[in-house]
């Protein structure tokens, strides 16, 4: 556990959030065990340690703290936690802190290297752990992937089998449904997909059990079926729909979440599922407001809107809608760790590099 710069759950600021890192009746160590038990099953026994590597990681990436210098931009507040994630993924300390600090952009088929704005480095560092966490898991995918496959016969003798159009593992997760008192971008998809599940019951198990009723004659007591077909179709419309306007917002020149809100609104403003917010927090959120030292003064203006769901209303904060909806694995965490000392950080760090990404992202 020392190697792996690993404490206690209650010390990391992605684990302790939740106040929830203990469940009563069930074994931290047995859990472990059986899934080192079952890597060891698939062979990778061998990458296990690498991987563990590359997870703790994340958990310390999330301990880096930024303090705000004279002109606005970000610089590393605690570069002892910098040095040991750098440690675990096996690249320079300085490499990481100018990752967490700075990005490169293209302008005008030159290279730009840009300084991060305080506001926006925590999002930042947290793109860099989601991403990288990410790819660790689409690794262990392929890995078991790998192992189950067994190559059959073609139809045609000199045709190549193709694994991947043989074979995969489809994970089903049937999401719960989040409202919280703030609600972004990751619990806007997370609720997306509940309300797609929630169609696909509501029509294949009510409503089209109805219609045979009806076909039989058989008596019984119609039951009302909400239809969300609005709120699907303003999400998933291939022309103006959420995340094409979310997208388009996001290559604007000089990217705004007011005017993408402007846009979303003067577009999809009468759907009967969206309505207005001037505060966060709607319907049974759980979570307190944040309290605030700042009294007086003017407030806040409040950038977001409400969605009429099938459990409940949500709020949802906007404000970071453009820096989420770009979290790509930006090129530059992709060519720091290509450099790393670890050639499991530096295979993993390259899985899907250059593949679009959004709503997978989340869902």
């Amino acid at each position: 556990m020392k190697s792996l710069h690993l404490t206690n759950s209650k010390d990391f600021w992605y684990t302790k959030q939740g106040n929830a890192d203990e469940i009563a009746g069930v074994s931290d160590k047995e859990r472990y065990d059986e899934l080192a038990e079952s890597m060891k099953l698939m062979r990778i026994d061998s990458e296990m340690m690498g991987l563990w590597a590359i997870t703790a990681g994340v958990l310390n990436m999330g301990n880096i703290e930024f303090k705000k210098e004279g002109d606005g931009f970000a610089s590393v507040k605690n570069p002892d936690v910098v040095k040991k994630v750098a440690d675990l993924w096996g690249v320079s300390d300085k490499a990481l802190a100018e990752r967490l600090t700075t990005a490169t952009m293209v302008v005008m088929k030159k290279n730009i290297t840009k300084k991060v704005n305080f506001d926006e480095a925590t999002t930042n560092r947290d793109s860099i752990s989601k991403g990288f966490y990410e790819q660790s898991f689409l690794y262990l995918c392929e890995r078991i992937n790998a192992e189950l496959f067994q190559m059959g016969e073609t139809d045609n003798e000199d045709e190549e089998p193709n694994i991947e159009s043989h074979l995969f593992i489809g994970i089903l997760d049937v999401f719960g449904f989040e409202n919280f008192y703030i609600n972004s971008l990751e619990q806007f998809c997370i609720n997306f997909t509940n309300e797609k599940l929630q169609q696909f019951f509501n029509f294949h198990i009510i409503r089209s059990e109805q219609e045979e009723y009806i076909k039989e004659s058989v008596f019984w007591t119609p039951l009302h079926i909400p239809d969300n077909t609005a709120y699907i179709e303003m999400v998933e419309d291939a022309a103006k729909g959420f995340f094409v306007l979310l997208d388009s917002a996001c290559k604007a020149p000089q990217p705004s979440v007011e005017a993408w809100m402007q846009e979303f609104m003067k577009t999809h403003g009468k759907n009967p599922a969206v309505r207005t917010a001037t505060q966060p927090g709607s319907g049974n959120a759980r979570g307190a407001p944040k309290k605030t030292k700042k009294k007086g003064g003017p407030k806040e203006k409040f950038t977001g809107f409400m969605l009429i769901h099938f459990a409940d209303n949500v709020t949802y904060d906007a404000t970071n809608f453009l820096v989420k909806n770009n979290e790509a694995v930006h090129p530059d965490t992709a060519k720091m760790l290509a450099k790393s000392t670890n050639p499991l950080v530096q295979h993993v760090s390259q899985i899907g590099v250059g593949e679009v990404s959004h709503l997978n992202k989340f869902i």
